[in-house]
This record gives structure tokens, C-alpha cells and sequence, in this order.
């Protein structure tokens, strides 16, 4: 009698959890998704935060720069530290191209001319760089 009501518990437990996990447990669905703004954003934020490193990787796999600017070296040729912090003004976009105004803390190389980044999903609702056009120069 004693090892039925030990498996009834057992068996309770388990169902309890599993309603638990059912509710509250890890999301099916993450929304790993990533707005146009949302990745010129994190882009500009790495130029800014030194971090050149890491821009191949907001680039889209179609774009030449996602295998041939790898190195910190080829973005800090375009987006000098000297020249920090670039800003953006307010990104107008359409389709799958946001336009903004684009200045370096010295009106060195950027000084308030349009930049044009042309974007491409990679994967649903991920975008990434496909290029940026003049003054910048990426493909």
C-alpha cells in the first residue's frame, strides 16, 4: 500500500511540474529579432566604443565587408578615433534603406553629409548592412 501512494505522489509531482514548466518555463518562441534602427544603432555603438573588432559582424553574409573587413584595422581607416564620437542624426527609413546625416566629433570626414545604409534580413526579422554608401564606402 505504502509504494502506491509513494507513486501517486510521484506522479503528481511530475504533472504539477510539468503544468509549471508549461506556464512559466523557458519561451518557445524568443524574439531574437533585430529592427533596421535597432542594428545601426548597435553599429554605431561599436564605432564609438572602440570596438572595430566587431563591425563584420552587423554587416549581411551577401556584403563583400562580411568576408574582407574582418580586421579593426580596415574600419578604423573609415571611422577614425580621433575623429570619435560619429553620430547619426534621425534615421529616416524606407524599404530597406535608412538615410541619416552623419558627423564626427571634428567635422573631419563626416561633416553632415548624408550616409545611405542599404540593409538585407538575415534570417526573420534580423537585419543586417548590406552596404553603406558615400561618404563611407562599404559593400
Amino acid at each position: 500500500m505504502k509504494r502506491k501512494d509513494t507513486f501517486r505522489w510521484l506522479l503528481l509531482a511530475a504533472i504539477i511540474a510539468a503544468i509549471v514548466l508549461l506556464f512559466v518555463g523557458c519561451p518557445l518562441d524568443e524574439d531574437d529579432s533585430v529592427s533596421i534602427s535597432s542594428r545601426i544603432s548597435m553599429f554605431m555603438n561599436d564605432i564609438n566604443g572602440g570596438n572595430y573588432g566587431n563591425l563584420w559582424r552587423h554587416m549581411h553574409p551577401d556584403s563583400n565587408a562580411y568576408e574582407t573587413d574582418r580586421q579593426a584595422g580596415v574600419w578604423e581607416d573609415r571611422f577614425p578615433p580621433e575623429d570619435r564620437p560619429i553620430t547619426l542624426g534621425t534615421l529616416n527609413i524606407s524599404g530597406s534603406t535608412a538615410t541619416a546625416t552623419i558627423t564626427d566629433a571634428n567635422n573631419n570626414l563626416y561633416s553632415g553629409q548624408d550616409v545611405i545604409f542599404t540593409m538585407k534580413e538575415d534570417g526573420k526579422d534580423v537585419w543586417k548592412i548590406l552596404s553603406i554608401g558615400t561618404p563611407v564606402n562599404v559593400d
